[in-house]
């Protein structure tokens, strides 16, 4: 669920959208949506935290990539 309410948060416009769509989109009700996630505010957080994190992973593999690359260069 938290990787569609990312893309569900990513692909909207965030004023057009309520609780009851995203319910609708990730075929639940409502009532089973709010057991989940607290409110709007808490699933937009929590989209955001989302992908910030896999950019921050992704980031880490690039520079990790580069720096072995670099080695290879000097060691050559």
């Amino acid at each position: 669920m938290r990787r569609l309410a990312r893309d569900f948060v990513f692909r909207r416009n965030l004023k057009e959208w309520d609780m009851a769509t995203f319910a609708h989109e990730c075929g639940v009700t409502k009532r089973t949506l709010y057991k989940m996630i607290e409110s709007k505010e808490a699933l937009i957080q929590s989209a955001m935290l989302r992908h910030i994190a896999e950019v921050q992973t992704r980031l880490a593999e690039i520079l990790e990539s580069e720096e072995q690359y670099r080695l290879r260069l000097t060691l050559a």
